[in-house]
């Protein structure tokens, strides 16, 4: 269970996550890789293009970051207003999940 647990917690955070970090300054994929891989242990590091481009793909479909050629053969990552605004959004949803399931897991650990 811990395996697929996980896989799915960090599904449903990359994106918060990777927009964050464009939020602070743009960057391009293999950046947002090294941060995810030195500073995300254990949980995130073992980044690889193969799971992080299709995050970049979807947000820029979305319209939440745009790819701009920095002259190096590579593109960085903006943030868009929307996805600025889209950001603020999964902070909130955060922080009220987060508490939700603290109440939840209390609420048990006191009627044992």
């Amino acid at each position: 269970m811990g395996d697929h647990y996980l896989q799915q917690l960090k599904r449903g955070t990359l994106e918060m996550i990777f927009l964050s970090l464009i939020a602070s300054k743009p960057m391009y994929g293999g950046e947002i890789m090294a941060i995810l891989n030195s500073e995300g242990s254990p949980y995130f590091s073992g980044a690889r293009e193969g799971s992080v481009y299709p995050v970049f793909y979807r947000l820029e479909d979305a319209g939440l970051i745009v790819s701009v050629p920095n002259g190096n053969q590579k593109k960085d990552f903006h943030i868009t207003e929307d996805g600025l605004q889209k950001l603020e959004e999964m902070k909130r949803y955060w922080a009220e999940f987060v508490e939700t399931v603290d109440y939840f897991l209390k609420r048990t650990e006191e009627k044992d």
